[in-house]
């Protein structure tokens, strides 16, 4: 027996076949023959024309195939022996021969290779890009060849459209429509184009390799991505059972003008929500119009009336004063409708009884508002002169409100029945005390005090005596520079603070914006008096005034100031100069309601003040003189009220002298004040108005 290797191509050598022929029958050809193996130069001359693999079943087919007219001539010369010298020749084939080349098993593997790979290629692209399929869509709009951008601008208007859809809820007789949010149905957006990109990808792999090419390119579908708010919708089908009557009806405490009231709760019927959800799910995959035919399940209200009513005595309390913010002097009041507004009642759950707090998200609100006016970072002393004269900054500390303990604070006073809360405030302390920066400047001494007392003040004239003494406070005096009091106080009628009240300007009696503030005046002008500091303008009242001559000060000591509308800077002032090298320094104080007091702060000037008493002469007797008389709106119907007695006119004369450390005298002023006798003066409600001609 003769064992062949062959090979094919670049494969290894591989086990040949048998054959029961002598080598003798092998064609010379097609081997060479070492001993008694036989090795193959060319598989072509050993295969047969099918190309079948080398091997046993080679061997059959080379046996059966019938010998070629060579061989049979060959034969018929040799007697039907054949040799192994002779050579086999191929006949060409004539052209009634000619067959169809078969495509074989190779050329369908190349065929299906290209297309897969063109498939392939498509598909690659696609996803590089990635684009959504072609012919993919949803509800209706094609998104085919687009890219996760162009496809939400183009879904979401049909996202948006879709969501508004109209649903019928229906009950007994009863019919109401909700869109599709309003019942917790919307649509993802982000979610649905992914959908549409992963058509393909993730899914229906085998459709998406000929879509590209253009095969089974019909439409598809994707269903949109639905996100479902469970809560929303049972919110929704409850107020369609309120709105019907339908539903039960909780215990709850309402409050009637700041009063808490406790209404008893009823039993009701509620809708099936979760055969409801099916429904509407299963009408939005079929894409139909959406009706829901809605079934009501019995309920009971969740709170009574008993589970409340522990609170309602502690409401009462809680609601008979405003609450109260404080911070220092400073007040903030909550009023008691407005505390009202802030309760909220939270039933008993989990074992716990009901129980009622204030809002926590309004009243941190409310603390944040009150920081607005409350907080601040600390301030250095320092002279602003940013202004028309130069004013003190007092040194003061940071503040910030605690909004957490303020809220804490808050709940704790509303639950134990107090009416006020002191803000909790967290400070931060300047560098350096105000006393410490007027000492650097040289102020380190009071140099005289001026004082004067306003009660029985009308409203108007005590809230502007207020207002201007608030204005002096604080003015800075620079050395060898003077005071004004128009400009320190600024022009009345531009000032905030200001109002109308009784005033006389050239002896006739009526009502500015302002009136009142000569009481700073006269007072400012008694502390400069006493200091000895140079008056450079001072102008005295026409008439005598009950409010300059309280607290023990004689006729003499007044002063008056007067700003024209045309010109405020340009009327009658009151001005004295600081002759030190040092600043000098004007502080105003109000105490017990009517006391007002002016200190002037400086460097010692060793001036001694003689002031004489006041000398009255050529005293004229206000007998016969016209009342005066002032209306105050603001007092009860019939009212008439004497402000003051007639006075006499007459003339005081005020002698200051002014001597230095040395004893030598720097000045003798005189200080004359002309009075004009003056009737009685009355201040009378509007109905009893030109009533008081007669000097009653």
């Amino acid at each position: 027996m003769v064992r062949y290797r062959t090979y094919k191509g670049n494969r290894r050598w591989q086990q040949g076949f048998r054959r029961d022929r002598p080598v003798s029958e092998i064609p010379a050809s097609s081997s060479d023959v070492v001993g008694d193996r036989v090795h193959a130069k060319t598989t072509r001359a050993l295969w047969s024309a099918t190309r079948s693999r080398p091997g046993v079943r080679l061997s059959r087919r080379l046996a059966a195939r019938p010998p070629n007219r060579v061989d049979q001539a060959q034969t018929a010369q040799t007697g039907g022996e054949a040799t192994a010298a002779t050579p086999r020749t191929r006949v060409p084939r004539t052209g009634a021969q000619t067959r169809p080349l078969p495509i074989g098993r190779r050329g369908f593997y190349v065929i299906l290779a290209f297309v897969l790979a063109l498939g392939f290629f498509s598909i690659g692209r696609l996803s590089v890009r990635g684009e959504v399929y072609p012919g993919v869509g949803i509800s209706g709009v094609p998104l085919g060849g687009l890219t996760a951008i162009e496809a939400r601008q183009r879904l979401g208007d049909r996202i948006t459209a879709l969501e508004q859809t109209r649903v019928t809820l229906s009950y007994d007789g009863h019919t109401s429509t909700r869109s599709l949010a309003e019942l917790g149905l919307t649509f993802d957006l982000d979610a649905s184009v992914r959908g549409a990109i992963g058509y393909g990808r993730r899914d229906h792999v085998v459709s998406s390799l000929l879509r590209p090419l253009g095969v089974a390119a019909g439409p598809v579908e994707v269903p949109p991505a639905i996100r479902f708010d469970r809560p929303t919708f049972e919110q929704t089908l409850l107020d369609f059972a309120r709105e019907i009557d339908l539903a039960p009806v909780d215990a709850a405490i309402t409050f009637d003008a700041a009063a808490p009231r406790l209404t008893e709760g009823r039993d009701g019927r509620v809708f099936d929500a979760s055969s409801a959800q099916r429904e509407l799910l299963g009408q939005i995959e079929t894409a139909t119009a959406p009706t829901l035919t809605l079934t009501a399940l019995p309920q009971s209200p969740a709170v009574r009336a008993a589970d409340l009513a522990p609170l309602v005595p502690n409401l009462a309390q809680a609601l008979t004063e405003p609450l109260i913010f404080a911070d220092g002097d400073r007040r903030w009041s909550l009023a008691v409708a407005d505390l009202a507004g802030l309760i909220r009642i939270t039933p008993p759950h989990d074992g716990q009884p009901a129980t009622a707090t204030l809002d926590p998200a309004a009243v941190r609100a409310l603390g944040e508002r009150l920081a607005g006016d409350i907080d601040r970072g600390s301030v250095e002393a320092s002279i602003d002169q940013s202004g028309d004269v130069p004013r003190l900054i007092a040194a003061s500390p940071g503040k910030t409100v605690r909004i957490d303990d303020f809220v804490a604070a808050v709940q704790s006073a509303f639950a134990t029945g107090q009416h006020e809360v002191a803000i909790p405030i967290d400070q931060t302390t300047p560098t350096s005390t105000t006393e410490t920066f007027l000492t650097g400047l040289g102020i380190t001494d009071r140099l005289a005090t001026g004082t004067s007392d306003f009660a029985g003040s009308e409203p108007g004239r005590a809230t502007n005596v207020v207002v201007a003494a608030k204005l002096v406070d604080g003015v800075m005096i620079p050395p060898h520079g003077t005071f004004s009091f128009n400009h320190a106080i600024g022009e009345i009628n531009a000032t905030p603070g200001f109002v109308p009240a009784g005033a006389s300007e050239n002896g006739i009696a009526g009502t500015a914006v302002g009136g009142g503030v000569c009481q700073v005046t006269t007072t400012v002008f008694r502390a400069a008096l006493k200091a000895g500091l140079p008056i450079t303008e001072w102008w005295p009242h026409a008439y005598r005034n009950i409010y300059y001559e309280q607290g023990g000060w004689a006729p003499g000591f007044d002063a008056s100031v007067q700003q024209p509308d045309d010109d405020p800077f340009n009327g009658s002032d009151f001005v004295f100069a600081n002759p030190t090298d040092h600043w000098l320094l004007v502080r105003a104080d109000i105490t017990d309601e009517t006391k007002l007091s002016v200190e002037l702060y400086g460097a010692p000037t060793g001036y001694r003040v003689e002031i004489g008493d006041p000398i009255d002469t050529d005293e004229v007797s206000a007998a016969g003189s016209p009342s005066q008389e002032s209306v105050d709106p603001t007092l009860p119907a019939g009212t008439v009220d004497l402000v003051q007695p007639a006075r006499d006119g007459m003339t005081t004369t005020v002698v200051r002298h002014v001597y230095d450390a040395s004893g030598s005298e720097i000045s003798t002023d005189s200080f004359v004040s002309n009075y004009e006798p003056q009737g009685p003066s009355y201040r009378v409600s509007p109905d009893m108005a030109d009533t008081t001609a007669a000097g009653q």
